[in-house]
């Protein structure tokens, strides 16, 4: 597979129990601290999103709704769904059974995908 610039890969570090990021094959790296960025928990979420028309290339992306999302978590995949009622309100994930999933404590990654046009894989290593 090649690698575009833009493309993004999280890679789980077991003895950390987080995940690592990757930007177009290099290490992506934190310039406030110069380090590598991770996360505790990474949620790619699935929304609608409609370019802005206006001349600086912005996409609007739909936050409010429901929507597939897919969570990696302590290693795991787990598939689920998002949901978020008012401008408001929190984001809310949930498991395939409908359960509402408790996230370690940590930084959360939210990766936006496009409904109609988004492509990523999961690969386990």
């Amino acid at each position: 597979a090649i690698l575009h610039h833009y493309d993004v890969i999280w890679q789980y570090d077991k003895t950390t129990n987080s995940y690592k990021r990757w930007v177009g094959g290099e290490v992506d790296i934190d310039q406030e601290n110069n380090t590598q960025i991770t996360s505790k928990v990474v949620i790619v979420q699935e929304v609608e999103m409609t370019p802005a028309y206006d001349n600086k290339s912005r996409i609007i992306q739909e936050t409010i709704g429901t929507g597939d999302a897919i969570i990696l978590l302590d290693g795991n995949e787990i598939n689920g769904s998002w949901k978020k009622t008012s401008r408001t309100d929190r984001t809310t994930f949930y498991d395939s059974s409908g359960n509402e999933i408790e996230f370690n404590r940590g930084k959360i990654w939210i990766e936006a995908v496009a409904q109609s046009v988004g492509e990523f894989d999961i690969i386990e290593q």
